[in-house]
């Protein structure tokens, strides 16, 4: 059942990731008590095994068993005063029963027990799931990268169970996965993980750098990705969201939260760039000529992609003390004004530039090669 094609990748997680959020008001298998207890007795840690052993057999059965079985096990996961110590108990003994699901060849229990792992939330389940952002099924590396995904949101709404090395180590684990990545909808994934990762605020792992480094490996990767992106190669979605991501990562930022480093502004300017300099490429080809038809959805895509490029740039100017131009980059490409977005944009990406000037500082010929 390897799943190549898009809508089937995003048809099996939906039934994957969404179907438990509905049985959110369910009752626990687990007592409450339990759930919370900050120091698990001998007892509490044979109530988990027991209740493991209970649904374990379930997660490499025919699909509604599965889902069941599954959900019963990711209830526990669902409780927002969860404890640390109830999460590291979970996954001690969960985690040598996933980890054969992963690899094995049953697409759906491999997805279903990555689904696991990124509720978890702990540094074991992400050893478990970072072996899966490879394996050759797109499917199941969607899934590998959505656990992710989970152990970041997990951090940020409930007391982590993750010390800063390992939460750090995750980003870099998605930074070099999302660099060999070329499925258009796996990497979408890798967008919409990194963008949890920048709302892991300061405070929610002590001494860690999880939201700049987020926000670097998103920047960079997605930059590199449209740098290189050739014809015919559909990767619009994935930069769309990047630069909508790197624009919401600098709004909205509670007031506790260390500014970032001027770099990371600087990364935010440039991927601004690079994907307004993607879109220009691809005007001056006359790719939203009529041909033989108006090419009106890419147009609209190009143009969402357009304005969240030059909001994003903006706030990184904005940060860095420098106040930059309304273009409305956007605009004008969804109102068939290619010739004034030409013009118009080499007032950003040069050369001579908003971007080759302080305080950015690319070179001349850094996105017009």
């Amino acid at each position: 059942m390897t799943l190549t094609r898009p809508l089937a990748i995003l048809a099996v997680l939906l039934a994957a990731i969404l179907a438990p959020a509905a049985r959110c008001r369910a009752q626990f298998g687990l007592p409450e008590d339990l759930i919370k207890a900050s120091d698990l007795t001998a007892a509490q840690k044979q109530a988990i095994t027991q209740f493991i052993d209970q649904h374990k057999a379930g997660l490499t059965a025919e699909p509604q068993v599965l889902k069941r079985d599954r959900d019963a096990l990711l209830d526990p996961l669902r409780h927002l005063d969860i404890s640390v110590s109830f999460r590291l108990e979970y996954a001690r003994q969960l985690v040598p029963i996933l980890r054969p699901l992963v690899s094995g060849e049953k697409d759906l229990a491999a997805i279903n027990a990555l689904t696991i792992a990124g509720e978890l939330a702990t540094s074991s389940s992400l050893d478990m799931a970072g072996p899966a952002l490879a394996d050759k099924r797109p499917a199941v590396r969607f899934a590998g990268v959505n656990a992710f995904d989970r152990t970041f949101v997990a951090i940020a709404r409930t007391n982590p169970a993750i010390a800063p090395p390992q939460a750090q180590s995750a980003v870099r684990t998605l930074r070099d996965g999302l660099a060999k990545e070329s499925d258009p909808y796996v990497l979408e994934g890798y967008v919409l993980a990194l963008q949890s990762g920048t709302h892991v605020w300061a405070d929610r792992i002590k001494g860690s750098s999880v939201r700049p480094d987020s926000l670097l490996a998103l920047t960079q990767g997605i930059g590199a990705k449209a740098r290189d992106a050739k014809p015919g190669v559909d990767l619009d979605a994935a930069f769309r969201r990047a630069a909508r991501a790197a624009r919401d990562a600098l709004v909205n930022v509670p007031l506790s939260e260390p500014k970032l480093d001027d770099a990371v502004l600087r990364d935010v300017g440039a991927l601004g760039g690079d994907l307004l300099a993607n879109i220009k490429r691809r005007v001056e080809a006359g790719e939203l000529k009529p041909n033989p038809d108006p090419p009106a959805r890419k147009r609209a895509e190009l143009a969402l992609m357009a304005a969240d490029s030059e909001q994003a740039l903006n706030f990184a100017s904005s940060q860095l003390g420098t106040q930059s131009e309304e273009l409305h980059l956007g605009d004008l490409i969804e109102r068939s004004k290619d010739d004034d977005f030409l013009q118009k944009v080499r007032r950003v990406i040069g050369p001579k530039g908003l971007l080759n000037g302080a305080p950015f500082n690319f070179p001349d010929d850094r996105f017009t090669k």
